[in-house]
């Protein structure tokens, strides 16, 4: 449970890429902030992008979906007057939202108010988030779409079938992830996780796309839903490896 905003969260990992150069995973985070919808940028308080086709039932949500999204606030600033400014609100890995202002309306740089030594530059809709060690994560039109560390190795995060090379989530419209790659600075890029979805937009299996000719087996997580009242909730998610 957040000691802040008091939200209970359950992580439970469902794949992982070990790497000496960069390793990655991925997990279905659980946050009770999101307990009777789907995630996604429905109006209902939440500060993400349009996840409308990729869904994990209610309260659920992968955590390779992180966004930044602008917003407008209030800065009453001891005045009677409110005087508006926009702020950058970055949902993270498990579902937690961090604020970002702009101390300086001259320039493009944001930092976070939650100590965490976060800085954000936007251009245009894209927005590049840098932390103390200098690893990097872009943003494209708001979604995560890529992973830097401080000696340039990346991991890929793909929408919509597309590649590495062909990477850009739509600026209006839904956009699912699809796949996660691998890309060693100076390598090519390979394919690391791939995602299935149902005809109505449900998550259904996650896959270990990559093995090592040291390894005998590969994982798959399966993922099952039930409905209630119109809502479907997570039901089951199985393990498996080959």
């Amino acid at each position: 449970v957040g000691d802040y905003n008091g939200q209970l969260t359950v992580v439970k990992p469902v794949g992982s890429y070990e790497s000496s150069v960069m390793s990655y995973g991925l997990s279905l985070v659980y946050n009770s902030a999101y307990h009777n919808q789907y995630f996604s940028n429905n109006g209902n308080g939440i500060h993400s992008k349009d996840f409308s086709g990729m869904k994990l039932g209610a309260g659920w949500k992968l955590s390779a979906q992180e966004t930044v999204s602008e917003v407008t606030l209030d800065d009453v600033n001891g005045s009677a007057n409110a005087v508006q400014s926009t702020w950058l609100v970055y949902n993270d890995s498990d579902g937690t939202e961090h604020y970002f202002s702009r101390p300086d309306a001259n320039t493009g740089l944001y930092k976070d108010e939650d100590g965490l030594s976060l800085t954000i530059v936007k251009d245009g809709q894209n927005f590049t988030m840098t932390d103390k060690q200098d690893n990097k994560k872009y943003f494209t039109n708001g979604y995560l779409t890529k992973l830097e560390d401080a000696n340039g190795n990346r991991i890929h995060i793909v929408y919509n079938g597309g590649t590495p090379g062909s990477n850009v989530p739509n600026a209006s419209g839904s956009n699912r992830i699809t796949a996660a790659y691998s890309q060693p600075n100076g390598g090519n890029s390979t394919k690391i996780f791939g995602l299935t979805y149902d005809s109505e937009g449900f998550l259904t299996n996650i896959e270990e796309t990559y093995t090592a000719s040291s390894s005998a087996y590969r994982k798959s997580c399966q993922i099952g839903y039930e409905e209630k009242d119109g809502i479907k909730y997570l039901k089951r998610m199985v393990l498996n490896s080959r």
